[in-house]
Formats: C-alpha cells, structure tokens, sequence
C-alpha cells in the first residue's frame, strides 16, 4: 500500500492503469468520485457496504462490498481478488459497463427529471 498525495487528473488515470483493484473502505461516502473514476477505468472494486459506495459496486458482480467493521471480511475478499485473475477481469468489464450508467448527461437528467416531479407535487 502507497500513500501518494494530490495527483492531477491525467496522474490519476495513468495510476489506474497499473492497479489490480482498487479498495475503498470508507464508512462515509456521498457520491464517491474516486470509486466512480475506478470503476470508469475498469477496476474491480472491493468497498463498505456502506453511503452511496453501493450504487457503484454491485456485490459479486464488478467487486465486493463488506460491512464496515467487518476487518476479517475485508482481508478475506483482499485475498480472493489477489489470487482470482479470471475474477478480476470479469469484475472489470462490469465495472466499465455500470460506470456507463453514470456518466454526467445522464446523471442530470435523472435529477432534473426528479427536480420537475417534485416541482409538479408527483412525488
């Protein structure tokens, strides 16, 4: 594990690049922009099961969600994604597919969409 500090964005695209998976044990995500630029990259995803980190990884599909405390659980699925390269490579393409279903114009049109029901009084 490497702590790496501020990197621009080319730097962090380049760094996905050489990763296996990427590992984000947060208990507190809103809308996690690093997890989003993973999966984008095609990463398999090892997570917490935890804010809105489930929205992007979906358990067993493109990577693993773990309860947060869960520390055993953590280092178990660590081990799986280490050993299982056949695993990892189909975790990735869902990865790129999922990520497809967040990109920017999309997300904004779901929330304006959103935004006119609530306007009109149908939610």
């Amino acid at each position: 594990m490497t702590f790496i500090g501020s990197l621009k964005e080319p730097e962090i695209i380049e760094l996905y690049r050489e990763l296996d998976c990427f590992i984000i044990p947060s208990p507190v995500e809103s809308q996690s922009i690093v997890t989003l630029q993973a999966i984008a990259s095609g990463l398999p995803v090892l997570a917490a099961n935890a804010g809105a980190l489930p929205e992007l990884v979906h358990d067993g599909k493109n990577g693993f969600l773990v309860k947060t405390d869960d520390f055993e659980g953590f280092a178990q699925k660590m081990n799986v994604l280490a050993k299982d390269v056949v695993l990892r490579r189909k975790f990735s393409v869902e990865s790129r597919r999922i990520s497809i279903t967040h990109d920017k114009p999309k997300a904004l049109h779901k929330l304006e969409k959103l935004y006119l029901s609530l306007q009109s009084g149908a939610v």
